[in-house]
This record gives structure tokens, sequence and C-alpha cells, in this order.
């Protein structure tokens, strides 16, 4: 980040000029387009690390996605929009036993138990 902060100056003045490169296209990487179906967050199958990161890199479009089910009801498909790893020690609350959502101390957070049984909370 610091080198990234340092540049910019250059960058936006053009004296970095003389040390840019053209792309050699035979070595580009061409990435695959993304889909909604890319961002669907199966909880079951990630950690809540993974599961963030994911919120994380799919935000904006097309946004990540999951199924949810409360108190049995049909699962909805809801749209995650912002997300942190949970911290049951810090919030004294024993982790949900299994694949469940509950409501964080407070009332500040939804969370969701990820396949490893790590705490993922929906702001």
């Amino acid at each position: 980040t610091e080198l990234l902060l340092d540049a910019l100056p250059s960058v936006w003045d053009g004296s970095c000029a003389g040390q840019l490169a053209p792309q050699e296209d035979a070595r580009a990487t061409k990435a695959a387009k993304l889909s909604t179906a890319d961002a669907e967050l199966r909880l079951e199958q990630l950690s809540a690390s993974e599961a963030h990161n994911k919120v994380r890199a799919f935000a904006g479009w097309p946004g990540t996605w999951t199924r949810l089910s409360i108190c049995g009801a049909e699962p909805i498909r809801v749209k995650l929009l912002q997300t942190r790893l949970g911290l049951p020690e810090a919030a004294g609350d024993p982790p949900p036993a299994g694949r469940q959502v509950a409501l964080a101390a407070g009332g500040g957070a939804l969370r969701l138990v990820c396949g490893d049984g790590s705490l993922l909370e929906v702001l």
C-alpha cells in the first residue's frame, strides 16, 4: 500500500512514463467472465473467512448471495452486502449448533454457521 501511495503522484503528473512498458499480449492471462451463479455462497462448503472474502470480492456486481431458511421456512435467496468474522468468545455467546441462523448479542448482526463451524456475521 505504501509503495502504491508513493507512486501515484508520478502517475498523475506523467513523470513515470519512462518506467512504463507495454503489456506483452502473448503472456497475458484471460479470465472467464463472472456470472451471478459464481457469486453463490455455499456456507456448508466454506469457512467464515473464505465466505467473508468472497462477499468482499463480489461486492457491487454480481454481489454475493445465499439461500437462508429461518425457522424451517422455505429457503429464500438473500444478497449479502456486508459481513464480518464472528467472534463468539468476545460476544459471550456460544456458537450456534449445526447449520443455524441466529441473531448476535445485541441484535447487531445475523450469525451464520459455516461448514467448519466458524461464524459469519451479516451486518
